[in-house]
């Protein structure tokens, strides 16, 4: 961007070069991890030995890798479903209530979006205590929940608006029962911004890190085993999972950005 200003005989503000400048700082380690990661030397240094597809393949076939990847798959599924139920029903009760203290009910379903991940791990890690029996898989899942619930909520609440309020009373009057009601609007009008709150779940579930380290112990998630690897040596590997990853997070991201931005009508 300051390149372009700057052949046209522009001078670029302060602002612009500041942008360019974080922008560049944080693409450049990325680009760094794709490239190195079809760099036939173990090591991620320079000159280039050659160009190779092996440390794809060896983490692909690597068994404890391959378990992570499964138990993120199982557990983010499982969060997403959650959390799609949940923040719904909570957007549809919400705007039913007849009262001036639903935008209250909703601020306090919005917190625990706002409470730090380390104090909320921490939190649930205690509380494991009093509560043995319950495994820490399922801890996770009550943490990201409790995190991603009131994403949903909040996309959902503000695409019905109080039109949907109207729609639903006209549907009623023309002799839906309530549950007919959500099935015959709601869920039409909230379809697309559904599907993409879930994917957008889906995503920071999958990558959350924080969470996930604190509350499992043997089954860990993806993340979690990225870093395991990362302390016990450098691997290829890692460049190769990291490159994977950031592929399907990306498009998975542009799906559900698609989904939550295109415009009805």
């Amino acid at each position: 961007m300051a390149g372009r200003l700057i052949k046209r005989g522009v001078n670029p503000s302060p602002l612009v070069v500041c942008v360019t400048g974080v922008i560049a700082l944080l693409l450049v380690p990325v680009f760094v991890l794709i490239v190195f990661s079809f760099n036939a030397d173990r090591f991620p240094s320079l000159p280039w030995r050659g160009t190779t597809l092996s440390w794809y393949q060896s983490a692909l076939s690597n068994s404890d890798l391959v378990a992570s990847i499964v138990t993120s798959l199982k557990l983010t599924a499982l969060v997403t479903a959650t959390c799609l139920v949940l923040g719904s029903a909570a957007a549809w009760g919400i705007l039913r209530m007849r009262t001036s203290l639903a935008l209250l009910f909703g601020a306090i379903i919005s917190l625990p979006f706002l409470v730090p991940a380390v104090l909320l791990g921490l939190a649930l890690r205690m509380a494991s205590l009093y509560f043995p029996a319950i495994s820490p898989e399922v801890r996770l899942v009550v943490a990201h929940t409790l995190v991603f619930s009131p994403l949903v909520f909040a996309l959902v609440y503000a695409h019905l608006g109080p039109t949907a309020r109207q729609l639903e009373l006209v549907a009623q009057d023309l002799g839906c029962s309530p549950v007919q009601a959500i099935w015959w609007v709601h869920l039409p009008l909230t379809g697309r911004v559904l599907a993409g709150a879930g994917l957008l779940v889906f995503v920071l579930a999958w990558d959350e890190f924080i969470l996930s380290w604190m509350l499992l112990n043997l089954d860990v998630t993806l993340p979690v085993r990225i870093w395991g690897m990362m302390e016990a040596s450098i691997s290829p590997e890692i460049n190769a999972v990291g490159t994977l990853v950031l592929a399907s997070t990306v498009s998975v991201l542009f799906i559900a950005m698609r989904l939550l931005t295109r415009n009805d009508t």
